[in-house]
């Protein structure tokens, strides 16, 4: 009897063992990974990228940060698209290894002052695309005190932050690299003073009504060398309204001023015209500015404004007198309805002689031709990369008013040129009166003929509409390196031949 319960006994203690072993190993299920595995460490993926072990918490819905399952020397940790309202005290503190948070699109409204706590080797801090302001203690500079070690901070696509931060950056030191919401009336002040090791700024300009002569005031003394202007949604031209007070109080002439270590400028995305964004760039000449990008500045295509969109599309010599100055290895300026540029704009002396990559893409400069541009570049002397694109033949003719930005498609450049089947647009346009900006266009790209010789003007236009005719391309795309557009250097020559002025 007694042996029979001592077996009994024997037999609930064993299974005992077993549970509590077991139990014991669930909180901890992980093993050595290699570089390429993950496993599932309770409802984080825990893996190891280039020896750096990464916590991806994202996707989970919570609502508050809970790190008990996630690895004490976790280096990265991503808690992304969760619903965590607010950050709270202490709430990373137990990963003193961790090198990058990012807390992206988690509904945050609130970070309590101590919530970095701990965090002295963070690097990288990403608070994008939440509902963070400047109105309550969420940038106290109290509360990233503890990042002395932070070098990149990303807080764009908030509520409001940049209307009040006051001493907010002041324990930031080291920070490089800043992304972050602009105001209505665009204004970088005394507060950046703090960040003297800032080169990178981008500013999401979604909110900006005005920029002024004085909105990067708190750059002047700075070695920022990138600034990036995204998304001026809410500024815009009428054209037809449009006049030159007016230009200066919603983005003024000078706004650039004093930007003396600027090497990189990017703005996309701002609506106030191509002639009058080419005014903006002056105070670069004769600056360490070498990449310029502009992307959409043409006049928005809600306004029903024809004559004054075609003309905007022209880079005369006049528009780019500021732009042809600069020593520019790198321009890009896209889908801004650029349809011609005149000649001697991308061979001005400048360009001629530092030019590397030049970028037209998504333009319209298959109206009028391919080959004027190619021969232009032609003379650029350290010329590696041209690339132009333009929409199909058919929107160009189909939708010549009707937002032909909706009708646009990205093609893949080829290295070299292609043949495709021409098709005759330029002489329909020319003929048709509805075309009439065009047809002046081609007549400003003209010599003066003195007393008003119609048979000179109108050999000169044949001579000039011969010129700018299609050549053969892949579909709307040329993509052309310096070998194969010195192929028609030659024809240079036959176009900047001076013809005789009349006698007569």
């Amino acid at each position: 009897m007694f042996v029979g319960q001592s077996s009994f006994f024997l037999v609930i203690v064993s299974w005992m063992v077993f549970i509590t072993m077991h139990a014991a190993i669930i909180p901890s299920n992980f093993t050595t990974m290699s570089s390429n595995q993950s496993v599932v460490f309770r409802c984080c993926s825990v893996f190891t990228v280039n020896e750096t072990l990464v916590a991806n918490c994202s996707n989970l819905n919570w609502t508050f940060v809970d790190l008990r399952c996630v690895p004490v020397t976790t280096e990265v940790l991503l808690l992304d698209r969760n619903n965590l309202t607010t950050l709270t005290n202490g709430s990373f503190q137990t990963l003193t290894s961790l090198l990058q948070l990012s807390i992206q699109s988690s509904n945050v409204h609130r970070i309590e002052i101590d919530t970095f706590l701990g965090l002295s080797l963070l690097q990288n801090l990403n608070l994008e695309n939440n509902e963070l302001s400047d109105m309550d203690s969420s940038f106290n500079p109290q509360t990233f005190r503890y990042l002395t070690n932070l070098s990149q901070l990303f807080i764009g696509n908030n509520q409001n932050i940049s209307k009040s931060l006051g001493d907010t950056f002041i324990y930031l030191h080291n920070l490089s690299i800043l992304s972050m919401d602009g105001s209505a009336t665009l204004h970088v002040g005394s507060e950046f003073s703090h960040l003297t090791q800032l080169n990178n700024l981008t500013l999401n300009c979604s909110k900006v009504r005005s920029v002024t002569n004085e909105s990067f005031v708190g750059l002047w003394s700075s070695k920022l060398t990138i600034l990036n202007l995204i998304g001026f949604n809410k500024l815009t031209y009428d054209p037809d309204d449009f006049d030159r007070a007016t230009s200066q109080k919603q983005f003024s002439d000078d706004a650039f001023q004093n930007l003396n270590s600027l090497e990189v400028l990017r703005i996309i995305n701002c609506r106030i015209g191509n002639k009058n964004m080419a005014r903006k760039i002056k105070h670069f000449i004769n600056s360490s500015l070498h990449t310029l990008y502009l992307e959409a500045t043409h006049y928005k295509r809600g306004f029903y404004t024809p004559n004054s969109t075609l003309e905007d599309g022209v880079l005369f010599k006049s528009t780019a007198k500021y732009l042809s100055q600069l020593t520019l290895t790198h321009v890009s300026w896209i889908d801004s309805n650029i349809f011609a540029i005149e000649p001697g704009v991308i061979t001005s002396s400048r360009w001629r002689h530092n030019l590397r990559f030049a970028d037209f893409s998504k333009n319209l400069m298959g109206w009028l031709g391919w080959r004027f541009p190619l021969l232009e570049a032609s003379r650029l002397e350290k010329l590696e990369e041209l690339t132009i694109t333009a929409p199909s033949p058919e929107s160009e003719v189909s939708y010549f008013y009707d937002g032909l930005d909706f009708y646009k498609r990205d093609f893949q450049p080829s290295s070299t040129t292609h043949s495709m089947n021409t098709y005759n647009t330029l002489d329909t346009k020319v003929k048709n009166s509805r075309y009439n900006a065009y047809n002046l266009t081609v007549s400003q790209m003209l010599p003066k003929v003195e007393n008003n010789d119609s048979e000179k003007i109108k050999s000169l236009k044949n001579e000039v509409a011969s010129a700018l005719e299609s050549i053969p391309l892949s579909p709307i795309t040329s993509y052309a390196e310096l070998d194969s557009i010195s192929e028609v250097r030659k024809e240079w020559d036959i176009l900047t031949v001076q013809v005789p002025e009349s006698t007569g």
